[in-house]
């Protein structure tokens, strides 16, 4: 006897499969990967984060205020990413300006993370 049940759940694995192919490989158009407040380009799981001070077109800001921590988060071993140990301080008016080469709709990631800094006054 034909299990139907077993022969759906594979049809629809395999009509999935494409989908889930193409996405892996995916790649937009405009792709910007920033690492704010960073002196250097970071590389970090195969993907390049250029430094935000690298590229002034991109940024707009009255004060050059960086900060950096060589401390070991509690919370977790993926906090240790160099994309956690930087950071821009605003204090006024500031923009990021990227240039978009496709309309349309696009994903703005931002990840924050609490960075601990010494007072040295």
């Amino acid at each position: 006897m034909i299990d139907w049940r077993n022969i759906g759940f594979f049809i629809c694995a395999l009509s999935i499969l494409p989908l889930v192919c193409f996405c892996a490989t995916f790649v937009p158009v405009d792709d910007y990967l920033i690492d704010c407040g960073a002196p250097a380009s970071t590389s970090v799981g195969g993907r390049n984060f250029t430094a935000d001070n690298l590229s002034k077109d991109l940024l707009s800001t009255q004060e050059d205020i960086l900060a950096t921590t060589s401390l070991k988060s509690n919370i977790s071993s993926s906090d240790d990413s160099p994309l956690y140990q930087t950071a821009r301080i605003f204090t006024g008016s500031s923009k990021y300006t990227f240039p978009i080469k496709q309309m349309g709709r696009h994903w703005i990631r931002l990840y924050f993370f609490h960075l601990l800094i010494k007072n040295t006054i």
